[in-house]
């Protein structure tokens, strides 16, 4: 496997295993956009999705998914947490 493609399936399995069992979003996205009221607006979005990651994740602009996708990648450790060199 190609190390794009390698790396490409490690951030997709680690977002899925992420969206099954991140426990807090709230303390989340305080964690990856700051405490206050952006994270707060993030949150409440979230709930409007009803809690839908795919549906908050396509509403967000480019800039705040690379920020929440760059969270995820650094710093949840799925199942499969071997991330590739």
């Amino acid at each position: 496997m190609t190390q794009n493609l390698e790396m490409s399936v490690f951030a997709i399995t680690q977002w899925v295993y992420f969206t099954y069992n991140y426990p807090s979003p709230k303390e989340l996205f305080e964690n990856v956009y700051g405490k206050g009221n952006l994270a707060d607006h993030i949150y409440h979005k979230w709930l409007d999705y009803k809690c839908n990651w795919g549906e908050l994740f396509c509403a967000l602009d480019r800039e705040k998914q690379q920020k929440l996708a760059a969270w995820v990648i650094e710093n949840y450790h799925g199942i499969d947490s071997r991330r590739p060199k």
